[in-house]
């Protein structure tokens, strides 16, 4: 019995809800028992959100034990398997679920906040470069897996709304998600599908690669 725990974060409108919930369905059907949370807060405004995938596989012939099996949706500190931030600084306050052997896939788009009058004049907001999270995060995990997915989504398809569809696609293609691309794939209507193929099939993204895989 092997368990898997993946932390989607970003910032509402970067569709993080969705992409959780995209991820849960694959793996219901690819036969795991799937568990998850979604803190949807003020993301629906710009704020911080975070969706949580928990699955368990099986091993041929295997049966669940209840003693070892998930029973809670949420991730512990240090225990997520695998964080996808869809922004790139969410990855930062979400840090507190990396250990030495999570990997993340971060996209390197960014959103900074709406600053007052006065934090504009005492520059007291100072958005970090992405070189600076990267830093950070491999001071707590060397596989960090840089991606600039959403000017890839503008690129090929005009909008940043097919961003996440290419993240899923690049982070499948490293072997990051323990899924198979076709289930996803058939979750996924129109230029969404492209998009996901996209992204798998690029070679793009990847000597930025910060870590292995």
């Amino acid at each position: 019995m092997r368990h898997f725990n993946i932390i989607v974060c970003g910032v509402g409108g970067t569709g993080v809800i969705g992409l959780g919930e995209l991820l849960r369905k694959a793996a219901i059907l690819e036969g795991n028992r799937v568990l998850g949370t979604e803190s949807r807060g003020s993301g629906q405004r710009g704020g911080p959100a975070t969706a949580s995938i928990r699955f368990t596989t099986l091993d041929e012939n295997e049966g669940y034990n209840d003693r070892t099996t998930l029973w809670a949706g949420s991730v512990g500190a240090g225990g997520a398997d695998l964080m996808i931030a869809t922004e790139a600084a969410e990855a930062l306050r979400n840090a507190h679920y990396l250990s030495e052997n999570s990997r993340v896939v971060l996209n390197t788009f960014t959103i900074k906040p709406t600053q007052t009058r006065q934090e504009i004049k005492a520059k007291s907001l100072k958005y970090p470069s992405i070189d600076k999270v990267v830093a950070m995060l491999q001071q707590l995990t060397p596989h960090v897996h840089v991606f600039n997915a959403s000017e890839m989504s503008m690129q090929h398809f005009g909008s940043y709304r097919t961003t996440n569809p290419v993240l899923v696609g690049l982070a499948l293609a490293r072997g990051l998600l323990p899924l198979k691309k076709d289930t996803v794939k058939s979750l996924l209507k129109g230029v969404a599908k492209d998009a996901l193929e996209l992204g798998f099939q690029s070679e793009v993204g990847s000597e930025s690669d910060q870590g292995s895989s």
